[in-house]
């Protein structure tokens, strides 16, 4: 009975301290205020430039960032941009394609290329490490 008393009690004193705490980590900068989600990353993907390699990184580290199901929301958006762009070879890919770059190199090449020879080569890079297949999809995307 004292063990489960003490329990009840120490779980009463955690439910209490909670909100201050978070309150407290809150404003010393150590809790985001904002949650990131797919569409944020979006938006700011939008208003990047893509030929910047530091820029790339960033987005790269943002997207770590987000949660397993955002990061596949953001997977989808992307590859629904890229199909709907329907891209022939004198337009520009749009930011749909750059996410798929860097979360999928292999697939925003062989959309843009339409699954030619340059595929293979990302796909060879891939095996190398994930940042030459990131690199190469935005020089092929960048053509």
């Amino acid at each position: 009975m004292k063990k489960f008393l003490f329990f009840i009690v120490a779980m009463l004193g955690l439910a209490l301290c909670l909100p201050n705490l978070k309150a407290a980590n809150v404003e010393a900068g150590l809790v985001p205020t904002q949650k990131l989600t797919a569409v944020s990353v979006w938006n700011d993907a939008k208003t990047l430039d893509q030929s910047d390699p530091e820029n790339v990184k960033a987005l790269k580290a943002e997207i770590k960032k987000l949660s397993i199901r955002e990061r596949i929301k953001l997977a989808k958006m992307a590859y629904y941009d890229a199909v709907r762009a329907g891209l022939t070879p004198d337009q520009k890919p749009g930011v749909g394609l750059y996410i798929l770059a860097v979360i999928i190199p292999p697939l925003a090449v062989g959309i843009y290329t339409h699954w030619k020879i340059p595929t293979l080569y990302n796909f060879l890079w891939l095996t190398l490490g994930g940042l030459p297949a990131v690199v190469h999809a935005f020089i092929v995307l960048s053509r």
